[in-house]
């Protein structure tokens, strides 16, 4: 693959800002209609699914609050990345405290 080289001039610290968003912004969206989940990651080279707090407590049938219950309690333990609150769903289906 071929790198393009950008030369940027009189470009102010706000318009840079909103050129990298707009680069994020179009990089996710492609992401997502070539049906790539943005739940699954990949930190060991695993290809690991994670679910948010919602999904486990509609899984589950829970309410947020008992997961924030569960955490405190070490019952199950949610991972932080990025600001998002987010669980193994591995770690959630092979609970035997939490499956009845």
């Amino acid at each position: 693959m071929g790198e393009q080289t950008i030369q940027i001039l009189n470009v102010t610290r706000q318009e840079l800002l909103e050129i990298i968003k707009e680069g994020v912004k179009l990089e996710l969206n492609r992401q997502r209609s070539m049906g790539n989940p943005l739940n699954r990651l990949s930190i060991t080279g695993e290809d690991t699914e994670y679910l948010t707090r919602n999904e486990v407590s509609k899984v589950l049938n829970v309410t947020v609050q008992t997961l924030n219950n569960w955490r405190r309690d070490g019952v199950l333990n949610p991972l932080k990345i990025g600001g998002r609150v987010l669980y193994r769903k591995e770690d959630v289906c092979s609970n035997s405290r939490l499956v009845a």
